[in-house]
């Protein structure tokens, strides 16, 4: 059983470390999207809805990208990191959702075409939000981390 509990923490914590990787070239990809489409004569970067939501991207690629290393440190320094863990593959999972659907959503009805390959970054999100435990698994981990 500890040898199972050991693999599943190691795995919760890079399992979806390649998402970092999909988020960050989701993000590339909409910056240049705004910039180059324009409604009327101005580009949609222009409005302060449109760089909040690319702001919003960079903050949870950010996070993300801190938590897994964090998760990975503490494994590599021999701790058990179950909690950071399940932090990390939470935290990726939640924001590699996110970002996809805001990928999406900045390309409006565009977003949806089979040739945009934006609901396969959904798609693909999504099953990262269930296997390796689901949200409430790694709330459960955290929440006994936290002695409650």
């Amino acid at each position: 059983m500890a040898v199972f509990q050991l693999a599943m923490t190691y795995e919760r914590a890079l399992v979806l470390a390649f998402r970092l990787g999909a988020m960050g070239r989701t993000l590339d990809e909409a910056v240049r999207f705004v910039k180059q489409r324009k409604v009327g004569d101005k580009p949609i970067a222009d409005h302060q809805a449109v760089t909040h939501r690319l702001a919003r991207m960079k903050r949870r690629l950010e996070c993300s990208r801190l938590l897994v290393y964090r998760a990975a440190w503490e494994l590599d320094q021999g701790g058990r990191g179950h909690a950071e863990a399940a932090l990390a593959k939470w935290q990726l999972a939640d924001a590699a959702l996110e970002s996809a659907l805001d990928g999406v959503q900045l390309r409006g009805g565009a977003g949806f075409l089979r040739e945009a390959g934006l609901g396969d970054a959904v798609h693909d999100a999504l099953g990262g939000a269930i296997h390796s435990g689901t949200q409430d698994v790694c709330a459960s981990i955290v929440s006994r981390w936290l002695g409650v």
